[in-house]
């Protein structure tokens, strides 16, 4: 039952985003594109097109960073991270706590 609700708010969490996005470019194209080149309004439904349109000819949209990625969107520091030992990782992390939670400007010690 959880593993259906869990679904069920992706799948509305989707649709909200859809639908969110589409009523976003219809507000643009309405207020911006049809005042400066003098175009027709447009819908809802052919907002929605014109993203569909967009995802066709350009590309992705980003899609990959958020389904994991191809090849392309490989990060190399975790590659390189996931291939240490546990000693390495742990010398890793002292060695850069050291270094950023160092404090910038230490004052000397005043000797009278």
């Amino acid at each position: 039952m959880n593993r259906c609700v869990h679904i069920l708010w992706h799948v509305l969490l989707g649709v909200a985003i859809v639908a969110g996005v589409g009523g976003i470019v219809m507000f643009l194209w309405n207020g911006v594109v049809r005042v400066i080149f003098g175009v027709a309004a447009i819908s809802f439904w052919q907002a929605l097109g014109i993203l569909v349109l967009c995802r066709i000819l350009f590309g992705s949209f980003g899609h990959g960073r958020w389904l994991g990625g191809g090849a392309f969107h490989k990060n190399p520091i975790r590659a390189k991270w996931e291939q240490m030992t546990p000693e390495e990782r742990k010398d890793f992390i002292g060695r850069h706590h050291h270094h950023y939670h160092h404090p910038v400007h230490e004052e000397p010690e005043k000797k009278d």
